[in-house]
């Protein structure tokens, strides 16, 4: 059985079971995949459909934050900068990537994934305007294209704290304010990896044309691009 969100089979059978923790944690029990979204900003749809959806590795993403600040455009920005700025982030998402369950939450409420891209490179560029007064922030929007990939990602993938933590949180919900309710609500549900997902996980991939920004007040933003690299 596949669990998309968004299906309307999906949320009526859920609501069948809503009654009974058994009956939700047996419903779950019986998923082979998960539909889920990973969002980005870009340079090269492409590798995602032929590498797969990649952990971060912080010694490869601060190489890019020196390539993309320590430069001409920024001559006050000195690699000791970048280096000192991270040893103020630590290392907590290092070897970790996610993909959420609900792209319209995703898209609502955390699109700075897209318009920035990276959160490590998001957080250089933070500490830099600490220091030089100059929101770094706004230069990652002329990089890439603010991309949503949708995975369909094999219950073997999961991990099992994942899947008790999805459980309890239906459990709970469905009983409460989801009570009753004809279509599925928003939903802040993601799924936490360890290790690489295989290129077969990709199903397909969109550029919204317009985002809401939650760094800059959750104003509006318009993509510029919207088209492949």
């Amino acid at each position: 059985m596949v669990f998309d969100w968004r299906d309307q089979s999906v949320w009526t059978m859920l609501q069948t079971v809503a009654s009974s923790n058994s009956g939700i944690r047996s419903f779950i029990s019986k998923i082979d995949y998960f539909v889920a979204y990973h969002g980005c900003r870009t340079t090269d749809v492409l590798s995602y459909y032929g590498n797969g959806l990649l952990i971060a590795n912080h010694s490869k993403l601060t190489d890019r934050a020196n390539q993309i600040f320590v430069c001409n455009t920024f001559p006050q920005v000195r690699e000791s900068d970048i280096q000192e700025r991270i040893s103020e982030m630590g290392g907590i998402d290092n070897h970790t990537t996610y993909a959420v369950l609900d792209k319209n939450h995703f898209l609502k409420d955390a699109a700075h994934y897209l318009i920035y891209g990276s959160e490590f490179i998001v957080g250089v560029a933070a500490g830099l305007t600490c220091r030089y007064g100059i929101d770094y922030r706004q230069h990652l929007k002329t990089i890439g294209v603010p991309t949503v990939f949708k995975l369909s990602i094999p219950v073997e993938y999961i991990r099992l704290s994942d899947i008790d933590e999805l459980a309890t949180m239906l459990c709970c919900r469905l009983k409460d304010d989801w009570h009753g309710l004809d279509t599925a609500p928003l939903f802040d549900f993601s799924f936490t990896f360890k290790r690489n997902l295989p290129p077969e996980c990709f199903v397909a991939h969109e550029h919204p044309a317009k985002l809401i920004d939650p760094l800059m007040g959750y104003t509006e933003y318009k993509v510029d691009r919207t088209t492949d690299y």
